[in-house]
């Protein structure tokens, strides 16, 4: 793939020219420090997001604006914890659930850093 500003060469999959900065698959390079100002304040720590679902299930997606989804993961949470007092083999689900929230917010929070690069600092609309 050809830079329509400069010319340069680039790899098929590339987001932006290595030549140039400009992006190549309809997006744009960072272009003034407000562009950066948005982007470091909008960023999201997907550290914080892997400890606040490993505190509670759902947690960590509440903090990368993924509501629904966090609430989804809170209340079956809270059901399968419920039901793990009354059947033992419950809690595995619980365990795996829990599980599967930490990685789920650890790599949503890496998915809306990208955006945010991507997109001069908007954040995403989920």
């Amino acid at each position: 793939m050809f830079c329509p500003n400069c010319g340069m060469e680039n790899d098929a999959d590339a987001r932006y020219c290595k030549g140039c900065g400009r992006g190549l698959s309809g997006t744009g390079p960072i272009n003034s420090n407000q562009d950066m100002a948005s982007i470091l304040i909008n960023k999201k720590s997907e550290g914080l997001a892997l400890i606040l679902s490993l505190i509670l299930p759902g947690l960590g997606q509440i903090y990368i604006d993924k509501v629904s989804t966090g609430i989804l993961y809170l209340v079956a949470a809270i059901v399968l914890g419920v039901l793990t007092l009354m059947l033992i083999f419950v809690g595995l689900i619980y365990i795996a659930l829990w599980i599967y929230s930490m990685y789920d917010a650890y790599t949503g929070a890496k998915e809306y850093n990208r955006y945010l690069l991507e997109h001069n600092g908007q954040p995403p609309k989920w």
